[in-house]
């Protein structure tokens, strides 16, 4: 008897984007609140970054670079990186079958990317319309809409190579002299806040490059509409193609490891 492999439809990914904004939603929002304390905490330190971080931004879009700085930090966080650990149950289900790991990755980054990008588009449109950017302010939503689902899918990676399981700050004290697991939780919760605004920055500073060889600026520095509809052009297109062939290596990466995924997953006490 014949066996048929099964088809992977739009459907089915319908269905698994669908299923993870809901998981977003339910309580008890854990991505949810993670992500909203890093846009409060970001929109209070935003004054403090350093002048040659707000000269570089501003050349790009002016004061809307808030919300490109609000969008990194927003995904620089556990909640993008560690994909397997935030969802172990589903996760155990589909690390044995690389099409369904690689769809269910997807989905988990798309979840995510929408939930962001929705926000800081609408704070860099009101902040275009006070402003009378309405061009500049159209052209960074469509880089707004679509970076962080390059950068999610891309940030994965690190969380299907070391997840870790979420536990109470209580219990970590508890057992901090576990050194190696302490030291191995530390470092997968501190990089990510690191590492995504790093894919955000390549995906801009390419866009940026090209609209400066493209374009031009204007008398305060700013890219003027040519240069940023190309700079728009080159950071989407890239995300997008991050977001398209980044879960083929992160499904890669779970099925050859899935032995040790396996163990460390089933293990709430292996760190």
């Amino acid at each position: 008897m014949t066996t048929l492999a099964p088809v992977v439809t739009a459907g089915a990914f319908r269905d698994d984007l669908r299923a993870q904004i809901v998981r977003l939603f339910r309580p008890p929002h854990a991505e949810l609140t993670s992500l909203t304390v890093n846009a409060v905490l970001v929109s209070v330190l935003w004054t403090l970054l350093p002048a040659t971080v707000h000269e570089w931004l501003f050349a790009l879009t002016g004061s809307m670079a808030f919300a490109v700085v609000l969008q990194a930090w927003m995904l620089g966080d556990t909640t993008t990186t560690n994909v397997l650990g935030n969802d172990v149950a589903t996760a155990l289900q589909v690390l044995n079958d690389r099409v369904r790991l690689r769809r269910w990755l997807r989905a988990k980054a798309a979840a995510l990317a929408l939930v962001v990008a929705v926000p800081c588009a609408v704070i860099a449109m009101v902040i275009a319309a006070i402003e009378h950017e309405y061009v500049d302010g159209v052209l960074l939503c469509v880089v707004l809409v679509t970076a962080p689902f390059g950068a999610a899918a891309v940030a994965a990676w690190l969380g299907v190579t070391w997840p870790y399981h979420p536990r109470p700050i209580r219990w970590r004290w508890e057992h901090r002299h576990a050194r190696r697991s302490t030291l191995r939780w530390l470092l997968l919760v501190l990089v990510p806040f690191a590492l995504v605004p790093a894919i955000m920055a390549v995906f801009l500073a390419a866009g940026v490059a090209t609209g400066d060889a493209v374009g031009g600026r204007d008398p305060n520095g700013h890219l003027d509409v040519t240069g940023f509809a190309a700079a728009s052009a080159v950071t989407s297109g890239l995300s997008l193609a991050a977001f398209a062939c980044a879960p083929y290596l992160s499904s890669a990466l779970g099925t050859r490891r899935v032995a040790l995924l396996n163990q460390i997953l089933l293990d709430p006490d292996a760190g």
